[in-house]
């Protein structure tokens, strides 16, 4: 699988799960760190364990394993690094929980 093929899969693990804010970023001409950044914002920090697991799951499903996790236990981030591509899932902040939380409720009023 290319590190393209691989970005591609990642955000459709993640866009089955819900993510929220889904990019996938090209660095391969500008970094030797990774081929491409897969970014994705969780609604909560259960989101976020949520889709880095999904992703881990259905990514070893077709033999691909990150070489490494961090952030697990954060309550607000999660980086899986396979190399050529490396996925961050992270929360919004408070603020942003709350203006979608008026924005909803406005909503509803009919605003």
């Amino acid at each position: 699988m290319t590190s393209l093929e691989l970005a591609k899969e990642a955000v459709k693990v993640m866009d089955d799960k819900k993510a929220l804010n889904l990019k996938v970023i090209g660095i391969k001409d500008i970094s030797v760190l990774a081929d491409y950044f897969v970014l994705a914002t969780g609604t909560s920090s259960t989101h976020v364990k949520a889709l880095a697991d999904e992703t881990e799951f259905r990514l070893k499903q077709v033999g691909i394993s990150p070489l490494h996790t961090e952030g697990y236990h954060s309550n607000s981030w999660i980086v899986l690094d396979y190399s050529n591509v490396i996925g961050k899932g992270g929360g919004r902040s408070k603020k942003e929980a709350e203006q979608q939380a008026a924005r909803e409720a406005m909503e509803l009023m009919g605003y």
